[in-house]
C-alpha cells in the first residue's frame, strides 16, 4: 500500500470499490454510454508519494492522460493506453512544482473512439510547513520560553523545509537577532543587558516570507552575573595628559577632554576605584579627595574623565577603575576592613602593579607630564673650543685638548619620557636662533636611549658660537612639534630679549649639555685684521706683531666673542697678552679695570691668568668677564673695538671681534 495518511488509504479504499462496482454492473444498469465511456468521474487527494489507481472498463482501445507534470504513470509518462477490457492504471504523485501556498488539481482525461472525457480528478495538497528551533537545552516546543543566561545571549539552530533565506524573524527592542543560513543568534543589547527581563509579551517569532507560516517563542533574560562589569571602549594603551592639561594622547591615537565611558553592571551596581602608580613606590590606593582628575559619575554607567590642574610636580600615574557592587559589598565584609581587603584584591604582592585579572575592571591609565626636569651627565659644559678643522676641542675646564675624533663629546641624558635634541646658533646681532640638529655645524651620535656623541664640522667661515640642548619630549610635545610654528614658540620658551638680544634664560639652561665655540677660519681672521690697520695702526698682519705694539704701548688687547650689556659695558673677552699688561694700561688713577666671573665673583687684580685655572668655572673657561669704567667706547665696522680715557683720550684696550 503506497498511501501514507488517513486521506490517502480512504480515497484509495473508495477507488477500489468503484472498480468492484463497475464491475459489477453490466451496461444496462448505466455504467457507460452508448459510446462504451464510464457515466461517473473519479475524484481523489494526494501528497507527493502516493499513487492513484485510476480504473477504465471500456469496449474499445482507448488512452488516458495526465494535464500535470506532477502526475505520471508508473512508467514516468503522461499517459497510458490499451485495448477494450477492464484495466486499473496507477498514476504517480510527485513533488515537483510543490508549493506551500494553494492546492494543484490535475485531470486524467479517458479518450476512445476520438472522444475525450474527464475520467477522474486528483488534487494534490499544498505543502506542510516543518520547523524545528533547537539550542544548548535542547529542542524548543512553540510557545516555550528561550531563556538567556547571565552571558546575555544564547545560539538557536533553526531546520525547516522552506529556503532559510525566506526566513524571517522579530524580536523585542531590547533584543538583537543575527542570522547566518540555519543559525540564529540572540543577544542583549544597550542598557537592557543591566537588568533582568521577563515580559510575557516579549516573544521570538519566526516565520516565512509571506507569513504564512509562523512559530512564538517566549523571550526571557537573566541579567548579568552580579560580579560582572563590562567597560564600553576602555582606552587599552596609557593615557598621556600634558602637564597644562591642554592635551591628551596615547602612542597611536588623540583624545578631546572629557573623555566619556559606558558601564554596564547588575541593576548599575558598581563603585569607581582610583589607584595611584608609581614606578618607584608602587602602587596604593587613591582616596577621591586627592585625586589630580575630575571624574563626573551619574550612578547610570555614565562617566566623564577630565583635567583641570595644572601639574607642577613630579610626574603622576593612575588607574581609574570600575568594580561590580556585589565584589565591593563582600570586600566590605572582611575582617581586615575595606581598605585594606580592596587593597589585597587589586594589587599584586609586592604592591607595585596590579593583579591581571583586574585589569578587566580598567577604565583607563593615565600619566600627567609633570615639571620638565632633565639629567644630563656631566654637568653643561658652557664653552668647548673647537678648532677651525673641527678635529680638536679643548675642554677649557680640564685645560686639555682633545681629539674629537677618538674623544668625542658625550653625554648620558637621563628624562622619564624621552627627549629631543635640538640647536640654538648665537649672533651678536641677534642672540640665539633655533635650528635642527641636522642644520648644524655639529655630527651628533644620538641612540635616542640617552647617549649622545658629539663631533664636529670645519669651519670655512667666521668664528661660530652653538649651544646643544636635549629638550624633553613634553616640552616638545607642548609646542606642537608637527606645527609650523614650532621653532617659534620653541625660541618664546627657551628665550628673552636681552637688550634686543635672544639670550637663554635662566630655566633654560638645565636643557643645555654643551655650549660650543669654533674658531674662524684663518684667511677670513687675517681679512679682519688688515680691515682694523686701516683705523688702528697698532694692528699688524698677524696677532704677534699686534700684540708686540700692544704690549710696547701699554695698550690692552684680546678678542671678543660675545657681547652682553647686561651689566654695563660688560665684555666676555679671552687676553690675548698677561693680566699684567692690562692691569699697567688701566693703571691711572681714574681708569679702572674690574673682572668678573660668570656668578658675579670678582677676579682680583696681579692673579697670572694662565696659572690659575680653578678659575676658570667663575670666568666661563678661557673668558673673562670685563667691566671698564671712566671709558669711551668706538665701534668701527663692527670689527674694531677701542676705548679712550675720557680724560686723557689715550688709547686704553683695543679688542678685534672675529664673528
Amino acid at each position: 500500500m503506497i498511501k501514507t495518511n488517513k486521506t490517502g488509504r480512504l480515497l484509495l479504499c473508495m477507488a477500489v470499490f468503484a472498480t468492484w462496482l463497475f464491475s459489477a454492473c453490466d451496461d444496462t444498469m448505466g455504467g457507460t454510454n452508448t459510446l462504451g465511456f464510464p457515466m461517473d468521474t473519479l475524484s481523489f487527494v494526494a501528497n507527493p508519494n502516493d499513487t492513484i489507481r485510476i480504473p477504465v472498463k471500456v469496449s474499445s482501445t482507448w488512452t488516458l492522460s495526465s494535464n500535470k507534470d506532477w502526475c505520471r504513470t508508473e512508467e514516468g509518462e503522461m499517459d497510458a493506453s490499451g485495448l477494450s477490457g477492464s484495466h486499473v492504471v496507477p498514476f504517480i504523485i510527485t513533488d515537483k512544482a510543490h508549493g506551500f501556498l494553494s492546492e494543484d488539481r490535475a485531470e486524467i482525461m479517458l479518450t476512445m473512439n476520438g472522444e475525450s472525457r474527464v475520467r477522474a480528478y486528483i488534487t494534490r495538497l499544498a505543502k506542510n510547513y516543518f520547523m524545528e528551533v533547537s539550542g544548548d537545552s535542547g529542542v524548543y516546543a512553540a510557545g516555550t520560553s528561550v531563556k538567556l543566561g547571565t552571558s546575555g545571549s544564547v545560539q538557536l539552530n533553526v531546520k525547516t523545509n522552506f529556503n532559510l533565506n525566506l526566513l524571517r524573524i522579530s524580536y523585542p527592542e531590547w533584543l538583537k537577532a543575527t542570522h547566518d543560513g540555519g543559525t540564529i543568534r540572540l543577544s542583549v543589547v544597550g542598557s537592557s543587558v543591566k537588568y533582568m527581563i521577563d515580559e510575557p509579551e516579549d516573544s521570538l517569532i519566526l516565520f516565512n516570507n509571506d507569513t504564512t507560516f509562523r512559530r512564538s517563542f517566549h523571550v526571557q533574560y537573566a541579567g548579568m552575573d552580579a560580579m560582572e562589569l563590562r567597560v564600553d571602549q576602555p582606552i587599552e594603551e596609557t593615557l598621556i595628559v600634558s602637564q597644562n592639561t591642554k592635551r591628551c594622547h596615547t602612542e597611536s591615537k588623540k583624545y578631546v577632554a572629557p573623555m566619556n565611558f559606558t558601564i554596564s553592571a547588575l541593576n548599575d551596581g558598581y563603585r569607581l576605584v582610583s589607584v595611584a602608580y608609581d614606578d618607584e613606590k608602587g602602587c596604593s590606593v587613591l582616596p577621591p579627595k586627592e585625586r589630580w582628575f575630575e571624574v563626573e559619575d551619574n550612578r547610570l554607567g555614565n562617566v566623564s574623565l577630565s583635567f583641570e590642574e595644572m601639574n607642577t610636580g613630579d610626574e603622576r600615574m593612575a588607574y581609574l577603575l570600575a568594580l561590580p557592587q556585589a565584589l565591593t559589598d563582600s570586600l566590605e565584609r572582611c575582617e581586615e576592613g575595606y581598605d585594606v581587603a580592596l587593597a589585597n584584591f587589586l594589587l599584586d604582592t609586592a604592591k607595585t602593579d596590579l593583579k591581571e585579572d583586574v585589569l578587566k575592571y580598567r577604565l583607563v591609565k593615565m600619566a600627567q607630564d609633570g615639571v620638565m626636569n632633565i639629567t644630563i651627565s656631566p654637568e653643561t659644559r658652557w664653552n668647548l673650543r673647537v678648532a677651525t678643522d673641527g678635529k680638536t676641542y679643548s675642554d677649557a675646564i680640564k685645560g686639555d685638548t682633545l681629539d674629537a675624533a677618538t674623544d668625542p663629546v658625550e653625554a648620558m641624558i637621563t628624562t622619564y619620557r624621552g627627549y629631543k635634541l635640538m640647536c640654538a646658533a648665537y649672533d651678536n646681532k641677534v642672540g640665539c636662533t633655533i635650528m635642527e640638529v641636522e642644520d648644524s655645524w655639529l655630527n651628533v651620535v644620538d641612540d635616542t636611549k640617552g647617549k649622545v656623541k658629539v663631533r664636529f664640522k670645519a669651519n670655512e667661515e667666521n668664528e661660530r658660537i652653538l649651544y646643544l640642548f636635549a629638550l624633553p619630549l613634553p616640552l616638545v610635545e607642548e609646542l606642537e612639534m608637527e606645527s609650523a610654528a614650532f621653532h617659534d614658540n620653541l625660541s618664546r620658551r627657551l628665550f628673552e630679549e636681552v637688550d634686543g638680544l635672544r639670550e637663554i634664560k635662566a630655566e633654560t639652561e638645565q636643557f643645555v649639555i654643551a655650549k660650543f665655540t669654533q674658531e674662524a677660519n684663518e684667511e677670513n681672521a687675517i681679512k679682519v685684521l688688515k680691515k682694523g690697520i686701516e683705523v688702528v695702526d697698532v694692528v699688524k698682519e698677524t696677532d704677534q706683531e699686534w700684540l708686540a705694539m700692544a704690549e710696547e704701548k701699554g695698550v690692552s688687547a684680546g678678542k671678543v666673542f660675545r657681547c652682553s650689556m647686561k651689566l654695563g659695558y660688560m665684555y666676555q673677552i679671552k687676553p690675548l697678552i698677561p693680566l699684567s699688561i692690562w692691569n699697567t694700561a688701566f693703571s691711572e688713577n681714574k681708569d679702572r679695570l674690574d673682572i668678573y666671573g660668570k656668578s658675579g665673583k670678582k677676579f682680583e687684580s696681579g692673579i697670572d691668568y694662565k696659572e690659575e685655572h680653578f678659575m676658570m668655572e667663575e670666568l666661563e673657561g678661557d673668558y673673562m668677564l670685563v667691566q671698564l669704567t671712566e671709558m669711551r667706547v668706538h665701534i668701527k665696522e663692527d670689527f674694531i673695538i677701542y676705548f679712550i680715557n675720557n680724560d686723557t683720550e689715550h688709547l686704553k684696550a683695543l679688542v678685534v671681534i672675529l664673528e
